[in-house]
């Protein structure tokens, strides 16, 4: 790998992480109170209602800002698939632009909710289990079950080829993938005040910086040989 591929792949690794690290601003920006998680389920909709609405509007402008950056990371990611999988290549990228396109999309959904909670309590909406409009809560669900659906996809794809020593990551890098975090949001949730709504609340965003710091790193540290060497090669370079 000369120098110019490896700073291009090493800028990208750094704009990626600027990704995760935006839209979980937005989160907070969004919906940080220092309440335990219980009070935060039953009144999400009241705690950003109660935020101004400039706050409320930089926080869901983040999430579309934010998936941009997400796509450096998810490029460097598929580029450090072994050059002979190349329909992998461009099939893992095409299903990680179509999740965090909708990723984004339904970030910046949730200034709306705030402003249809004032409607609710108005009277003019009929409210739904977490306090607002019953036609907004299952547009919303319909964006996360999409993002969620797509992630287990690309993440799964992507780690079999991490596995099985496709690419330039080392194999137990599929322990960093974000699928696998995902599964311990229940586990950070339990953190005390206010560290369970600071990680648990933006924890779908934190648990990409493992890996996206791996992929800086390995981008960064390659060594100075093509892409289509040997799997059993490929997998022990990190």
């Amino acid at each position: 790998m000369d120098g110019n591929r490896r700073r291009m792949l090493s800028l990208l690794g750094s704009l990626g992480l600027l990704g995760p690290l935006m839209m979980f601003a937005g989160d907070m920006l969004l919906y940080y109170r220092n309440v335990d998680m219980e009070y935060f389920g039953r009144h999400f909709a009241e705690i950003m209602r109660d935020h101004g609405s400039a706050r409320l509007a930089v926080g869901g402008l983040l999430g579309p800002i934010a998936a941009v950056f997400y796509m450096a990371s998810f490029l460097l990611a598929v580029l450090l698939i072994d050059r002979r999988h190349r329909r992998s290549r461009i099939g893992i990228f095409v299903v990680f632009a179509l999740m965090m396109s909708i990723g984004g999309a339904y970030h910046a959904q949730f200034p709306m909710i705030a402003f249809q909670a004032d409607a609710v309590l108005a009277g003019v909406l009929e409210a739904g289990d977490a306090g607002f409009a019953k036609v907004a809560e299952g547009y919303l669900a319909l964006y996360l079950y999409l993002y969620l659906g797509l992630g287990a996809i690309a993440w799964l794809w992507y780690g079999v080829l991490v596995g099985a020593g496709r690419t330039r990551l080392p194999r137990w890098a599929v322990l960093l993938t974000p699928w696998v975090w995902f599964w311990l949001s229940g586990l950070v949730a339990e953190l005390p005040q206010p560290l369970n709504i600071i990680v648990a609340g933006g924890w779908y965003n934190l648990s990409y910086l493992p890996l996206f710091s791996l992929l800086l790193i390995v981008a960064w540290t390659a060594e100075n040989r093509p892409m289509d060497v040997e799997p059993s090669a490929a997998s022990g370079s990190a």
